[in-house]
């Protein structure tokens, strides 16, 4: 009877040894795939951010050529506010 109960008790851990393996294996494949969900996200916003930018700077080049001495005069006087600012 005993050599039956061990017999039984091996099976079990066994049984849940393999069991621990499938869900280990599981949780494993299902990070990887979130993780490169995140990263494939991440590049998405990154190319978005990168073409915001580009446009951006045209933009602000556009305006410079369009008023070069208002831009040199607001360039000028915030490069004084930073330099009052930095001094203290």
């Amino acid at each position: 009877m005993a050599e039956n109960e061990t017999e039984t008790l091996k099976n079990d851990l066994d049984s849940l040894r393999n069991d621990f393996q499938t869900l280990t294996s599981d949780v494993r494949k299902i990070s990887e795939e979130q993780a490169r969900a995140g990263a494939d996200a991440a590049r998405s916003k990154t190319g978005e951010f990168s073409e915001e930018v580009r446009k951006r700077s045209q933009e602000v080049g556009a305006e410079i050529e369009a008023r070069p001495y208002t831009s040199i005069a607001t360039a000028f006087g915030a490069g004084l506010l930073i330099g009052a600012l930095l001094k203290r």
